[in-house]
């Protein structure tokens, strides 16, 4: 189960993080005119940064906004798109620039225990992860 649910629950935490730190976040009316905004916010800062979006997003992304690299999916300013699943209720419509992002994970604990009484047998698979990034560049949510 950790391995199948950990990444999306880090994923809606993080998103949860993500529009806390934004101060402020614009609109566009439609998908395109919202890459624009984070691609240029981006380019303001010099920075080769990270465009987090809902994995929901990406089909209406299209072939003319976003081509595949070795890496995964990058803007055709080069910035990279990061899609996920936890995204999709995380961030919603709304996409959101950073600088790179930086991650620490400690080994996985398990903890078990019986009941005999119930007659089960439970097992806990938990471990921290920690996300973390130096600056949040730009938000844009689309309004349609």
């Amino acid at each position: 189960m950790l391995r199948l649910e950990e990444q999306t629950a880090v994923e809606r935490s993080f998103a949860a993080r993500l529009l806390l730190d934004a101060e402020v976040i614009a609109s566009r009316p439609t998908l395109a005119e919202a890459i624009g905004y984070p691609e240029g916010e981006l380019s303001k800062t010099n920075t080769m940064g990270l465009i987090h979006a809902g994995a929901h997003l990406a089909s209406d992304l299209g072939s003319h906004l976003v081509f595949s690299s070795g890496v995964g999916q990058r803007s055709i300013l080069g910035h990279r798109y990061v899609f996920g699943g936890g995204y999709v209720e995380g961030l919603g419509s709304t996409l959101v620039a950073t600088s790179p992002v930086f991650g620490w994970r400690d080994a996985v604990a398990l903890r078990e225990t019986v009941d005999a009484q119930r007659n089960t047998f439970v097992a806990i698979a938990e471990r921290s992860v920690v996300v973390g990034y130096e600056h949040l560049v730009a938000a844009v949510a689309v309004v349609a």
